[in-house]
């Protein structure tokens, strides 16, 4: 597995992430769009922008599957 620059609390970068795969990122995300709807009124800033950002990692999920199916692979650096 590649390195990530990634933060734990305030410390600074560990080079690693507690987050190990796309699923387990996408289901964090998906947890902060749902407080956000949860505990914003509908109709303000955050409440929308919530749902556009939810719109996007959709579409990014759906471009993954598409291209892991060709075998398309992404380029990372270490």
């Amino acid at each position: 597995m590649n390195k990530v620059i990634g933060f734990h609390g305030r410390a600074g970068a560990t080079g690693f992430t507690e987050l190990k795969s796309w699923d387990a990122f996408e289901g964090e995300m998906r947890k902060i769009w749902e407080n956000c709807r949860e505990f914003n009124q509908e109709g303000s800033e955050i409440y929308t922008l919530a749902g556009e950002l939810e719109v996007c990692l959709t579409f990014l999920d759906h471009l993954y599957v598409a291209n892991q199916s060709r075998g398309v692979l992404y380029r990372t650096t270490s």
